[in-house]
């Protein structure tokens, strides 16, 4: 994560945030080294359930017993893939990451799981370890083509038509905070601009790290995402299917991103890294893509934006307005913050902040959707372009 600037590496608080920063890694690449062991508990669940049904029932289902055996297969080679990402990791790290020690990171969210003993993995992080699986489908695989034409396409293809010059001697510079695992990133450098994304979450650094850097060739490996998903299968097949990622390698963008600085990601909070007085119109361009209603306060979300953004610059943005904090009063209590609000407030909000509306539409946008599922999540997001004018109050062109 960012370190705090102007502050001494001996300084006791700087010392206890590395503490609890180190733990809170470690946490999380045991959730990644225990998802076989926890997938087997779904699944002996599910065998217990079909010891229940009467005999006669279960002479009828035998294709299902058949299912649950090849569903621990698929959770094996999973996590063998996941323990490759974890010991890249540790190799980065010059040594073992998951040495057993039990967390007590001071977030809330783990504070909530405190009762946890040493070596269990809280329920919020065996999730997240799933929903990366899922993630990578989206962004690292041919079968997510279809979602990304419908969002990162769309941010990449607009800024590319705010910025038609671009070359080795003038890249925009464009930032992607909540970034996810990279993709929108390596598209839009590879479309020659100087890219810079942002994540915050662990889960999303250690893979998105492992997936660019350690991947020889296109289709490398192998997960199955939607083992562990009973629910909504046409067939045994489609639920157990491989995934092949990423779908694209390293080499396929040697020509187009040449420069070394020319693509980069950062860990950390938005606001708190950027801020800072260093990045104070810095950027061409901020691209917000599923990321607005990640925030527990959005307004402190677009102050940034618009304190990143040099005098002209643009802010395009795509996403719903899910909210993810909307229901955190019943987890982490009624203290929590979350400010919810229609889209008609954002782009107010937005406009009294100085960046004017140059153009808005709805785009529809599946979201991690298994494409064989017989559930689909659809989205019809914001779709926005917005201009620094430094105007407050302005009328909307």
């Amino acid at each position: 994560m960012e370190r705090h600037l102007g502050v001494l590496e001996d300084h006791p608080e700087y010392v206890l945030a590395q503490e609890q920063e180190r733990r809170a890694a470690q946490g999380i690449l045991r959730a990644f080294r225990t998802y076989e062991r926890e997938g087997h508990l779904d699944v002996l669940r599910w065998e217990k359930n079909f010891t229940k049904l009467p005999q006669r029932h279960q002479k009828l289902l035998q294709r299902v017993k058949q299912a649950h055996e090849s569903t621990k297969r698929c959770l094996r080679l999973n996590q063998e893939f996941l323990d490759q990402l974890v010991d890249a990791v540790d190799q980065e790290n010059n040594g073992p990451s998951t040495s057993g020690v039990e967390e007590k990171s001071t977030d809330k969210r783990s504070s909530a799981c405190s009762s946890l003993g040493a070596g269990q993995v809280p329920a919020v992080d065996v999730e997240k370890v799933r929903y990366v699986l899922k993630d990578l489908v989206r962004e690292w695989s041919a079968e997510g083509a279809v979602e990304r034409s419908q969002s990162y396409d769309k941010v990449t293809k607009a800024l590319c038509e705010l910025f038609p010059n671009r070359g080795p001697h003038h890249r925009p510079r464009v930032l992607v905070p909540g970034c996810g695992l990279g993709r929108l990133v390596l598209d839009l450098a590879s479309n020659g601009f100087c890219c810079e994304g942002n994540e915050f979450s662990y889960f999303m650094l250690f893979t998105s790290a492992f997936v660019m850097n350690h991947s020889d060739a296109k289709d490398q490996f192998r997960v199955f995402p939607y083992c562990l998903g009973s629910c909504n299968n046409l067939s045994h097949h489609d639920q157990l299917r491989p995934i092949l990622i990423p779908d694209a390698s390293a080499s396929d963008f040697a020509d187009a991103i040449t420069d070394p600085d020319q693509m980069s990601i950062v860990g950390g909070d938005f606001v708190e890294v950027y801020s800072r007085p260093e990045h104070e119109a810095r950027w061409d361009a901020v691209a917000t893509c599923f990321f607005v209603d990640t925030a527990h306060n959005f307004v402190e979300y677009l102050e940034t934006v618009a304190h990143c953004l040099k005098p002209g610059g643009y802010w395009v943005n795509l996403g719903p307005l899910l909210w993810h904090w909307a229901d955190s009063h019943t987890y982490l209590g009624p203290n929590e913050l979350s400010c919810e609000v229609p889209l008609e407030e954002v782009h107010a909000c937005a406009r009294e902040l100085g960046l004017t509306m140059q153009y808005k539409k709805m785009a529809k946008c599946n979201y991690t959707c298994n494409i064989k599922s017989m559930q689909q999540t659809v989205f019809f997001c914001d779709f926005s372009v917005h201009k620094k004018t430094g105007v407050s109050g302005g009328t909307d062109e």
